[in-house]
């Protein structure tokens, strides 16, 4: 009964206009994805408004989100994605190293095997391969993108080797991808009888699409199997899962921080077989491109992660702060490691004492953790948490899709502190007040 009043409480505003107020809002959130779809990283208050505006429309349509049907939930996501793919990727330039990882597999090169810098690009090579060089921000360092990224990036050079041709192909099947996604989620929200229009909270989400489809993250590939794996996983499918979390990993390798909440759902023996086929699966999709030289190189590049790089962090940068006043230089080299180490033992605490009914909710906060311990947060990093929050129905991953925006006032070369605390804070708040998760608003 008290469910059912909340959830009235939050639709009756618009009960009787809820078409208007979704078609509304779905306008205004495609009208600001295609102005912001036109700006460079380094147009930062135009960034920050496009994107505000983009989360009120996002904002208005979640509140009659439980009317929408299946097929208004798809015809949205696809305008949603349709309005940032008529121009390269906007706000960030990784994609350049996305097409040339890919153009060597394609040319039957082994990406991890040399860094970009040291290939010898002439003038009667292909045009869009010395502006990747030139242009990338990773040239300096061995790829470290797993085989199932490098293997859709290589499906989009069927359209054609110049890049927006390119661009365009692999935006097509991040179409697919994040479409697949959408009715996974909606399968999951019917099996336990929500209200499947709540599917919108990870299809409409701007920042979902703006930096998926927008600027080619592969975190929409490894989304669609982690969501896939997370279902299969609570049907109690121990080898399918075991392989839908190896193609996760084989995208991006997080998603292996999964297998410690296995344990508790099914015990120790399912979950080895399970973790055996992870494993089994990783090692065939890096057959390919096995080599001397592929697990120093992976680990070198892991290294500079850990230990060099640093963006948007939280708890980093408070550490930094206090131990650069202590030493008078940035310890990240020990810090960054350190950091990383308590995240795991805390995933690991989290995943011992999570319920096992709830194990899914666990692996959102696991999540959050292993963020909050990084030294490198881009704005990115925040799609898997928007799609466990519209499993486990918590509402603070899509708080944080709109306070990560601040982050991007880094990438304008004028960094303010301000703004990331701002986005932190904001982040902190909204946690503990996400305890009211989705559920409140999951009858129609």
């Amino acid at each position: 009964m008290a469910r059912a009043q909340v959830t009235q409480g939050i639709i009756h505003p618009f009960r009787r206009l809820w078409p208007a107020a979704a078609m509304a809002g779905g306008t205004g959130i495609t009208a600001s994805l295609f102005s912001i779809s036109r700006l460079s990283q380094h147009d930062f208050p135009d960034i920050l408004t496009g994107f505000t505006v983009a989360f009120a429309c996002y904002l208005l349509v979640l509140t009659v989100a439980s009317r929408l049907s299946l097929s208004a939930v798809l015809i949205g996501a696809v305008v949603l994605r349709l309005s940032v793919m008529t121009q390269p990727p906007a706000l960030s330039d990784d994609y350049h190293r996305f097409w040339w990882d890919s153009y060597l597999v394609m040319h039957g090169e082994n990406p991890y095997l040399t860094k970009p810098e040291q290939w010898t690009v002439t003038e009667n090579s292909e045009s869009h391969l010395a502006e990747a060089q030139k242009r990338m921000n990773s040239a300096s360092w061995f790829t470290v993108y797993p085989p199932v990224a490098l293997g859709i990036w290589s499906l989009g050079h069927e359209l054609g080797q110049e890049a927006m041709q390119w661009i365009t192909g692999v935006r097509i099947i991040y179409l697919l991808f994040d479409i697949g996604t959408i009715i996974l989620l909606y399968r999951w929200l019917i099996q336990r009888n929500m209200a499947t229009g709540l599917a919108s909270v990870f299809a409409w989400n701007p920042l979902v699409v703006m930096e998926g489809i927008g600027n080619l993250h592969p975190e929409t590939i490894m989304i669609f199997f982690l969501v896939a794996f997370v279902q299969a996983a609570e049907q109690r499918y121990i080898k399918r899962s075991g392989l839908l979390l190896g193609l996760a990993a084989g995208t991006k390798l997080l998603p292996l921080i999964a297998l410690p909440f296995l344990v508790k759902l099914w015990g120790w023996k399912k979950t080895g077989i399970t973790a055996c086929i992870t494993a089994l699966t990783l090692v065939i999709l890096f057959i390919p491109f096995l080599n001397g030289e592929l697990i120093a190189h992976l680990a070198q590049s892991l290294n500079l992660y850990f230990r060099h790089f640093e963006f948007n962090a939280s708890l980093y940068f408070l550490v930094r702060s206090i131990t650069t006043a202590w030493k008078g230089y940035n310890l990240i080299a020990w810090t960054g490691p350190a950091l990383a180490l308590l995240s795991a033992i805390v995933i690991l605490m989290i995943a011992y004492r999570n319920p096992k009914e709830q194990w899914w909710r666990g692996l959102l906060i696991a999540w959050l953790v292993y963020l909050i311990g990084a030294t490198t947060v881009h704005p990115w990093y925040i799609l898997p948490l928007v799609a466990l929050g519209n499993l486990s129905l918590h509402w603070w991953p899509v708080v944080w899709s709109f306070t990560v925006v601040c982050s991007y006032s880094h990438y304008g070369g004028n960094p303010s502190m301000g703004w990331i605390t701002a986005e932190y804070i904001l982040l902190m708040m909204a946690i503990p007040a996400g305890i009211i998760r989705f559920r409140s608003s999951t009858t129609s």
